[in-house]
């Protein structure tokens, strides 16, 4: 399943968030794909294949490092079923963004290790590759799953792939740092 990013929901690092605007604050670290021109849905949209990795790569304008900040709204979140899950926006907060990065092909994503530390201590640790492969992958799996709904991607839309540091849950007030290495870093604050 997929949850949708709000633009009124992401927000640029470092930031300085109010954990009490969220219900169970957690952190993840990920990258996001910032798209330069769109993937509309297809006639064909029924194929889970509709859209290639190569005609996807070249929509994509840049990639960032991201803090998501995870919430939900129940009471034991390990007790929802996947439609609870996906009438919550799939567990999604907001999105904390770094610097953007044009120049991404040459980048090893796959192979970039990110640190995420909460209050200086190392809580998550590991490369996307190791978890998810290619991460273009990621986006080629979503513009055709939602090609397969009748949906598409807008051009400046950003598209998160999903974390391999884990789930963080944050108690108040507490400092959040990921370390992208040559993309760099993603701040928040918590008070």
């Amino acid at each position: 399943f997929f949850a949708s990013v709000q633009a009124d929901a992401c927000i640029a690092s470092p930031a300085h968030v109010k954990a009490a605007e969220f219900f169970a604050p957690a952190v993840e670290a990920e990258f996001a794909f910032v798209l330069k021109t769109p993937l509309p849905a297809r006639r064909d949209s029924y194929r889970r294949d509709s859209y290639r990795r190569e005609e996807v790569a070249a929509a994509i304008g840049a990639v960032c490092p991201v803090i998501e900040i995870c919430d939900n709204r129940f009471s034991d979140w390990r007790a929802a079923s996947l439609h609870e899950i996906v009438a919550d926006n799939g567990f999604f907060g907001a999105l904390v963004t770094g610097a953007k990065e044009t120049q991404w092909r040459t980048a090893d994503l796959a192979g970039l290790e990110v640190v995420m530390k909460l209050e200086g201590k190392e809580r998550g640790r590991g490369s996307c590759g190791s978890v998810l492969g290619d991460p273009v992958d990621s986006v080629v799996w979503i513009a055709n799953a939602l090609s397969a709904e009748g949906l598409g991607l807008t051009a400046g839309q950003l598209v998160p792939i999903g974390t391999w540091t884990g789930l963080h849950f944050i108690d108040a007030p507490a400092e959040v740092h990921a370390d992208f290495g040559p993309l760099g870093t993603v701040e928040i604050s918590f008070g």
